[in-house]
């Protein structure tokens, strides 16, 4: 009777892991592809003309419609600013954080997401908030119009929160790697003395809060549990078999002394 042993599966990467170099070209896609999102998003938001047709899904979700007559109320610019605000982070990332390059086809693919995922929170807004214009008119008071619901207050601090966690630790790392006397050591002091991927829970952070924000506490959820799911089940695995090649017995030791994969003190 002959036993086999199965061979660890191998995980691919969008990103080019072990190579600090990206062509000017590259970068310069990179934000043109990436800015496409920032028109867009404002024309979305601009709009009170949608439709009501996510109506009854919006309820499903668990959110609160918010009434708004025009592009600069309160709450659209609130998810307008959020929008800006992970656009400036990844061009930062990529101009003067990242230490694996961008290529072609890798700009698309980030840029062609980063438009579907925001899309979809400022439709279901908009959705949202043209519905209550259908069933209530326009006869409430600017002040009332401008009241900010708990969900959108919870989803911004969420937001704040997730990305100045993916910045600042991203930052860290990077000045660590920087310092020629640090080259082939891993970095396991700052936020990732709490967790080995501290950057992938900002992420999550953010992402989360952006879609409570937009759309309520149910659509929060399920994106949060999306983006939490892939990241334990391909994102971190993948990034941890490169560790492993690359610091092998350290990386075995970073995993001891840290033993959370996402979220500090849980996973």
């Amino acid at each position: 009777m002959s036993s086999t042993t199965q061979e660890p599966k191998e995980y691919k990467s969008l990103l080019i892991r072990g190579n600090t170099e990206s062509s000017p070209f590259s970068r310069a896609l990179f934000i043109i592809l990436r800015s496409i999102d920032l028109p867009i998003q404002y024309s979305i938001l601009s709009s009170n003309s949608l439709g009501v047709h996510v109506q009854s899904l919006i309820h499903v979700l668990g959110g609160t419609p918010v009434r708004v007559t025009s592009a600069t109320d309160t709450p659209r610019l609130i998810l307008l600013a959020m929008t800006l605000a992970a656009f400036a982070k990844q061009i930062y990332w990529v101009l003067a954080v990242s230490m694996t390059p961008v290529t072609p086809k890798t700009s698309a693919l980030i840029s062609l997401f980063n438009l579907c995922c925001n899309s979809a929170n400022t439709l279901l807004f908009v959705n949202a908030a043209t519905s209550v214009l259908s069933y209530n008119g326009p006869s409430r008071s600017r002040d009332e119009t401008n009241h900010l619901p708990i969900q959108m207050i919870v989803g911004l601090t969420l937001f704040v929160l997730g990305l100045a966690v993916e910045w600042v630790s991203e930052i860290q790392r990077t000045r660590f790697k920087t310092e020629p006397r640090n080259k082939g050591q891993i970095y396991i002091k700052g936020l990732f003395a709490y967790t080995r991927h501290i950057n992938y829970t900002g992420y999550v952070l953010w992402r989360s809060g952006f879609a409570i924000a937009a759309a309520g506490w149910g659509w929060g959820l399920f994106v949060g549990s999306a983006f939490t799911y892939d990241f334990l089940t391909r994102g971190i695995p993948e990034l941890d078999q490169y560790c492993e090649r690359k610091y092998g017995e350290g990386w075995a030791q970073y995993k001891k002394v840290v033993p959370y994969k996402l979220f500090p003190f849980i996973i």
